[in-house]
This record gives structure tokens, C-alpha cells and sequence, in this order.
């Protein structure tokens, strides 16, 4: 783990910080989540009351611009038509019988006349019609000298209305009659710059939401015919199908509606009832229906809609986040400065202590910590400084007892090696005695089965001997060095029979240490394997070789002796021997060294002890 990560190896001051800032993280984290999600709902309700109040107020603006749109028309119409009055009046006075009807076509042709209207001449049976004769030809003139009405019956795309004409018809002389017709927007010429700047003001109230969301606010003109249909979208990329179910008002800067998956049913159904959610190009969006007229007209109903994608309205709400997140951070780091001048002398009384125990705990016993007050972390200073008084004190008379008792365990111990190692020195000189005892008795005895038992005798109380030899010898009692004290005993028996050929002996032991309750076991033991290679293996061999070898591993040590000898005949069952040397090595290796013996043959007897 890396240092910064781990916790333990951080100050007691530094941990209190770290705890102080998360807990204050942490509060700050709990406000957040309970706080900001309220707000987000309240300022996304704030900003949909908001979107309806424009549209109120653009429905309200539009009636207006309605009414304004209607007051112009009238009174406009009604100048253009007090005028064309005017002109065909002047036309009359200066018309007689005898006026000719070319003379006619010529004044008219000059007159004003031409701006607003177009105008037919009838004298006797002939007829000139300056432009749009199949209108003429379908005026029923019903009144001399008032303005009639007539309707083509057909939908202007521009103004959702039937192409209506008024005419005006004035007897110029007995046989003479003319006749003016025209559009009304033609009677109207002022209607389209009025129109624009109402289109102008209307725009820009579409435009007062547009910081609230992305989205699109239009009119347009439903055919009643298609109002209760409701098994398809009521939306038509194709031009001339949408241009028969609805037509955009010329107030409204879009190319098409928005109204998505919405069928004409829905979008009825909708008006003035709030938000519809619906579909629009793969995305979640709401739209608002208002009705701009609350009865159709000349077969067609005003809506005012307004459409956006839900995912724009959320994100273009403030953050309420962000708007917190300076308020909180502030907040947090004037809590933290004042915490830390609050707590300044506490930090560092505590770092003072914390360091005095290092300097304590690193083995420095004359430092103090010095910390004194009246709370509790001066009583924690004095009652550890007036500790470590006591400590030191403590230390000081325990340094000299212990010092006392360890010069007197000294002398104790060298007592006691002095008198281990005379009574190992005794122990050997008497096995040595004894040794030089059976060697005259031997020299008495003529029977050679009686010395050849007197000389394993020999061997055996050697191997006793040469292990207090070598504890004597030792500086350490209770460690043998086990190499050294094979190879004296190997030594020894080469000497005692009297090899005149060369024995190739090698030795396989590093640094291996026994106490003499291990050492004793395993020397008996090697004495008689190696004694019997002796007598028996090298008889007849050319080039006797003996190996010995020991190794710890896990607490187990494995002694193995090996010669090239012929090997122990195969008769003899090595585990149930009555001869007294298996007898030693069997009894000996399994219950004193509370190991296991094997035998084996491998190019020479080959005998393994594990214990």
C-alpha cells in the first residue's frame, strides 16, 4: 500500500484534520442530496409557469394584434374605397352619351383607378375588361352605386381566407356603365408593412423564453377536416399534403410544425390543458396548445403552439449545483480556518507529547514534554512528564539491581562450567583408566574371540570418552561440534586396525552442533557401523572407501554411512539381528534418537538414520 494510503503511519493531528474535513464533507454531501434535487424540481415547475405566463401573454398579444390586424383592414379598405368613389365621380362628370368608348378606356387607362382595382367599361353590348375578366364575368351586380361583395371560394395560402372581391358599379351615362373590382388586401396597401411590425413584436415575445430552453413557438391553421383524426401523426414532410390538413401563419418563422408523433385528435384534445409529452425526432419533447380563436373560421382553427425537447428545457436550468457548490466551499474553508485556530493549542500540545514518546521510545529518558494547563491535555503533559520522572528513577535503581544479580549469575555460571568441565575431565580420565585397563587385560588373554570382544569394548568407551574430551575441550558445554568429533572417532578406528592400505575417508558435515544426548546415540552408533566396515568390508578390497554424511533440514537431521564393501550377507535380517552391534544400532536409533533406520545396498552397505 502506498505511504500516502496508509492511515497508521499519519500524525494523531493529521488524522483529527482528515476526520474533521470529511465530517464536514460528509454534511455538506447529506445538504447537497436532500437540497438540490427540491430545487431542481422547484425551478423546473418555476421555469414551466414561466413558459406558460409568455405564452398567456403571447396569446393575449396575439388576439390583440388580431383585432389591431381587423381595424386596419376596415379602415383601410374604407379610405381605398372612399377614394376609388371619389375618382369614378370625377370620371362621370366629364362623361356624357356622346363620349366615345374609346375616349372611355383612354381616361380610365390614366385614372388612379389602376392602383387599387381593376375595372370593366359596358356600352350598348360592348364590354373592355382591363385584367381578370373571369371575375368580372361571374359578378352579380345587384345595386347601382354601393359596394357588393363576392367570393371566389378559394383558400389563399398567404392569409387562410376565401379570395374575396368588392366591386363597385356606377352608371355613367344612360347607356354607359362601369364597373371596379378588387381583392381586399389590394384595397389594403398598407396591410402588409402594418403586418410585418406585428410580426416583429410577436417574435419577440416568442424570444423572451428562449434563455429558458431551446424551442420553437409558431402558429398555424387546422382544417376542421382532419381534427378528430387519430391514427396517424398529424405532421406531412410532403408540402402539398401538409398545405391541405394546415397551413403556418405568415407571424410564425418555422418551415413546418413540431408537433411529432401527435395525431390532429391529440393536439385537440390538448388545448389549453397544459403540457402534452410526446415524440419528436427520436426525443422526448412537451408541447402547449392554445386556441387563438375560440370558434373555427371559414373552416379552419387557429392554434398557437409551442414545442421543445425536455432534455434542453433540464439543461438550461441553472445548476443548482453550481449554485450552491462557492456558498459551500467558502463555508467549508471558514470551518476549517476557524477550527484550526480554534484547536491550534491543542494540536500542538498533542504533537509535543507525540514527540516526546518517540524521543522516549527511541531510548532518550532525560527529554519532557513540558506541557502544562488547566485542561485536560495540561493534567495529560504533567501527569506524563512526572511518569517518565518515575520511569527514569525506576530505570536507574533497576539498572543497578540488575547489574548486582547479573555479576553474581556470572560468577554462579563460571562456577558451574568450571565444575562441568572437571567432572567431564574426570568422566574421561576415568574412561581413559578403563580403556588401559582392558588393553593389559587384553595382553594377558591368548584367545582371540576374547580380545577381539575386549577391542569393541574399547571402541565403545572411546566413543564416550572422545565426546567428554570434546565437551571439556569446548567453550560451549552444551554444543559438540559434531564434524570434529566424527573424524577423531574415524581416525581412531583406523588406527586401532591397523590398516596398512590407504582408507579413502570422506566426511560430509557443515557446522552441525549436538548437545551430548544427541552426540552420544549417534557416536555408539557410527562406532559400530564403521568398526564392522573395518572388520568385515575392507577384507580383500583394493580400495576400501567409507563415506559419511549429515544435513539438518527442518529440523531433522539425516546421518548417512556408506562403504564399497561387499554388504551385509542377505540372510541376515538387520531389523530382528541377534547380533549385539544391530542390536545397539536398532535399539539406539529408534528409542533413544526416537528416529528410523534403513539399510541398503548400493554398490556397498549404505545405512540411513533420520531423527
Amino acid at each position: 500500500m502506498p505511504r500516502l494510503l496508509n492511515i497508521k503511519t499519519y500524525s494523531f493531528n493529521t488524522k483529527v484534520a482528515i476526520s474533521l474535513f470529511l465530517l464536514a464533507l460528509l454534511l455538506i454531501t447529506i445538504l447537497f442530496a436532500l437540497i438540490v434535487p427540491k430545487m431542481q424540481k422547484d425551478q423546473y415547475n418555476t421555469t414551466i409557469k414561466e413558459i406558460e405566463q409568455v405564452l398567456s401573454i403571447t396569446q393575449e398579444q396575439i388576439r390583440i394584434a388580431g383585432k389591431a390586424i381587423v381595424n386596419q383592414t376596415s379602415l383601410e379598405i374604407q379610405s381605398s374605397k372612399n377614394y376609388l368613389e371619389l375618382q369614378v365621380a370625377k370620371i362621370k362628370e366629364n362623361t356624357d352619351p356622346s363620349t366615345s368608348f374609346e375616349k372611355l378606356k383612354e381616361k380610365l387607362k390614366n385614372s388612379s383607378i389602376n392602383k387599387f382595382a381593376s375595372y370593366a367599361i359596358k356600352k350598348d353590348k360592348n364590354i373592355f375588361v382591363n385584367e381578370k375578366e373571369e371575375v368580372y364575368r361571374n359578378l352579380l351586380i345587384k345595386n347601382y352605386g354601393t359596394w357588393e361583395e363576392f367570393s371566389t371560394k378559394k383558400i389563399s395560402k398567404d392569409y387562410l381566407d376565401t379570395e374575396k372581391y368588392l366591386f363597385y358599379t356606377k352608371k355613367l351615362a344612360n347607356d354607359v356603365e362601369l364597373t371596379i373590382f378588387s381583392t381586399e388586401s389590394k384595397l389594403n396597401p398598407n396591410h402588409f408593412p402594418f403586418e410585418e411590425t406585428l410580426k416583429e413584436n410577436v417574435q419577440n415575445t416568442f424570444n423572451i423564453t428562449q434563455n429558458l430552453h431551446k424551442g420553437k413557438t409558431y402558429m398555424f391553421w387546422l382544417n376542421s377536416a382532419y381534427k378528430n383524426e387519430n391514427n396517424k401523426p398529424l405532421y406531412e414532410k410532403d408540402k402539398v399534403k401538409s398545405e391541405e390538413k394546415y397551413t403556418l401563419s405568415k407571424m410564425s418563422d418555422v418551415t413546418n410544425i413540431y408537433t411529432g408523433n401527435l395525431s390532429a385528435k391529440q393536439i385537440m384534445d390538448a388545448r389549453n390543458n397544459g403540457y402534452i409529452e410526446h415524440t419528436l425526432n427520436d426525443k422526448k419533447a412537451i408541447s402547449w396548445i392554445i386556441d387563438l380563436y375560440e370558434k373555427e373560421y371559414e373552416g379552419y382553427i387557429f392554434l398557437l403552439v409551442k414545442t421543445i425537447y425536455k432534455e434542453d428545457l433540464i439543461n438550461h436550468l441553472d445548476s443548482v449545483f453550481l449554485q450552491i457548490l462557492p456558498a459551500a466551499f467558502i463555508s467549508l474553508l471558514l470551518a476549517l480556518i476557524i477550527g484550526f485556530f480554534l484547536f491550534k493549542r491543542l494540536f500542538k500540545s498533542i504533537s509535543t507529547l507525540t514527540q516526546t514518546a518517540k524521543e522516549v521510545n527511541n531510548g532518550n529518558r532525560k527529554i519532557r514534554s513540558n506541557v502544562k494547563g488547566n485542561d485536560d491535555i495540561g493534567y495529560l503533559g504533567i501527569a506524563f512528564d512526572s511518569m517518565l520522572d518515575s520511569f527514569e528513577n525506576n530505570i536507574t535503581t533497576l539498572d543497578l539491581k540488575v547489574e548486582e544479580k547479573t555479576k553474581k549469575l556470572q560468577s554462579s555460571l563460571e562456577e558451574k562450567d568450571i565444575l562441568l568441565k572437571e567432572i567431564h575431565h574426570r568422566v574421561k580420565n576415568n574412561l581413559a583408566l578403563t580403556i588401559s585397563l582392558i588393553k593389559l587385560q587384553q595382553e594377558e588373554i591368548e584367545e582371540e574371540k576374547s580380545q577381539k570382544t575386549l577391542i569393541d569394548i574399547q571402541e565403545r568407551i572411546y566413543t564416550m570418552e572422545l565426546l567428554h574430551r570434546k565437551l571439556y575441550e569446548s567453550p560451549n558445554l552444551n554444543k559438540i561440534a559434531f564434524r570434529e568429533y566424527v573424524q577423531n572417532l574415524l581416525d581412531n578406528i583406523s588406527m586401532t586396525y591397523m590398516y596398512n592400505t590407504t582408507i579413502e575417508k570422506e566426511v560430509q558435515i557443515k557446522d552441525i552442533y549436538l548437545n551430548i544426548e544427541k552426540a552420544m546415540p549417534c557416536g555408539l552408533i557410527l562406532n559400530e557401523i564403521i568398526t564392522n566396515a573395518f572388520k568385515y568390508a575392507f577384507k580383500n578390497n583394493k580400495n576400501p572407501k567409507i563415506f559419511i554424511s549429515m544435513k539438518e533440514e527442518n529440523h531433522k537431521y539425516t546421518l548417512i554411512i556408506k562403504d564399497n564393501g561387499k554388504g551385509i550377507h542377505k540372510k541376515v535380517d538387520i531389523y530382528n539381528s541377534n547380533t549385539l552391534g544391530l542390536k545397539l544400532i536398532n535399539s539406539i536409533s529408534t528409542l533413544q534418537l526416537k528416529g528410523s533406520f534403513e539399510y541398503s545396498y548400493k554398490n556397498g552397505a549404505e545405512f540411513k538414520m533420520v531423527f
